[in-house]
C-alpha cells in the first residue's frame, strides 16, 4: 500500500476524531452554560471558534438545533435524476404508510409543527 495514502488516511482519521471530540465537548458545555447554548443556536460558527480557538473555514455550514421533545431525523441531500429540476414532483414515489398510523412508542407525542 502507498505510504502517502496510509499517512493521508491516518491524518483524516485523526482530524475526524478530534472534530468529534470537540463537538462532544461543545454539546456537554451547552447543557450547563446557557449563554454558550444561545450562541450555538444563533451563531454556530462563533461558538465553534470560541470553543476551539480556531477560525472555521468559510465553506463550513453548521447548524445546531434544540430538542423540542420529539425525534429529529436529518434527511439526506436529495438525488435529482438527470433532466429533472430540483423540487420537481415528477416521478416521485408515494412512500406514505397509507393510514398515518403512529409508529410504535410515539403515542402521545406532541403534534408535528
Amino acid at each position: 500500500m502507498d505510504p502517502q495514502a496510509v499517512d493521508s488516511a491516518r491524518k483524516s482519521h485523526e482530524i475526524a476524531r478530534h472534530a468529534q471530540e470537540q463537538i462532544r465537548r461543545m454539546l456537554a458545555r451547552s447543557a450547563v452554560d446557557m449563554e454558550f447554548r444561545r450562541t450555538l443556536l444563533s451563531d454556530p460558527m462563533a461558538a465553534l471558534e470560541e470553543a476551539t480557538g480556531m477560525t472555521p473555514p468559510a465553506s463550513l455550514r453548521l447548524r445546531f438545533i434544540e430538542s423540542l421533545g420529539y425525534t429529529t431525523i436529518v434527511l439526506p441531500d436529495p438525488v435529482v435524476p438527470a433532466g429533472q429540476s430540483p423540487g420537481s414532483d415528477a416521478a416521485e414515489p408515494d412512500l406514505r404508510d397509507g393510514g398515518g398510523a403512529p409508529w410504535p412508542g410515539t403515542e402521545g407525542a406532541p403534534p408535528r409543527p
